[in-house]
């Protein structure tokens, strides 16, 4: 059985970043501005979710720092391939984000049922259900935010 710090290390961190590589040389701008945004958030969430006993992830002996392959590859990585999908023209946001949402609470289900993550104190999938959907909107909100500055590129 493979270790689990080395599996994080290789889905959490290696393989989002070999599609972040792809995602960058085709906009640059969205891996640039978005994906230190999504880490951030990330790590804010696990941050509370450890804190207040939520959930832990696996292994236990590095304790919230188990979650920093995701936090600073996984999470980001995705919170910019999803604007990536969102500037894909014809594809409507809510959509885009129910199924960003619903695809990462059914990746962080299978983790659980492999023991990788770790729920307690009445966490549910529901409640990573929304959290998720939080995230991601603060994700989408940044996005605007940097859109109405105008400091993305004018042709998008």
């Amino acid at each position: 059985m493979i270790d689990v710090n080395i599996y994080n290390w290789l889905i959490g961190f290696i393989l989002p970043w070999i599609a972040g590589i792809y995602l960058y040389k085709r906009k640059a701008y969205i891996m640039l501005l978005i994906t230190p945004f999504a880490s951030i958030v990330s790590y804010v969430f696990n941050s509370f979710g450890y804190f207040y006993g939520f959930w832990h992830s696996t292994p236990l002996k590095y304790g919230s720092l188990s979650t920093l392959p995701m936090n600073i590859g996984l999470f980001g990585i995705l919170g910019s391939i999803y604007i990536y999908t969102l500037e894909l023209k014809g594809t409507p946001s809510y959509l885009v984000l129910l199924t960003f949402t619903g695809v990462t609470t059914l990746m962080e289900t299978v983790w659980v049922y492999l023991g990788f993550v770790v729920y307690k104190n009445s966490w549910s999938f529901g409640l990573t259900f929304l959290s998720y959907l939080f995230a991601y909107l603060l994700v989408h909100w940044y996005y605007l935010l940097l859109k109405k500055h105008h400091l993305l590129p004018s042709k998008i």
